[in-house]
């Protein structure tokens, strides 16, 4: 890498040391204690937005399934007390 480490996150990073470690934060990346922040190539990553549905309820009501990279949620009453509906399916 020509002496420069590549940090991929939507955040710049920094530096931190821990019990005689050096890392690079966000993400805990162990590094040499000998480098400094210049040395670090930010790749910002792009971040995915959120999207949601419209879905009906058996009983007529509306309710919103939201789908983000790594969860689906639903604002209904089960989805909301068990994180898991049958309106999360249909999406």
């Amino acid at each position: 890498m020509n002496g420069k480490w590549e940090h991929t996150h939507t955040l710049p990073p920094g530096l931190t040391r821990l019990n005689g470690q050096t890392y690079i934060v966000p993400g805990w990346t162990p590094v040499p204690s000998n480098i400094k922040l210049s040395d670090i190539v930010h790749i910002k990553e792009k971040v995915v937005e959120p999207t949601t549905h419209e879905v009906i309820g058996s009983k007529g009501d509306k309710y919103t399934v939201t789908v983000y990279p790594t969860r689906i949620t639903c604002n209904c009453p089960a989805g909301k007390f068990r994180g898991k509906c049958r309106h999360m399916k249909e999406v």
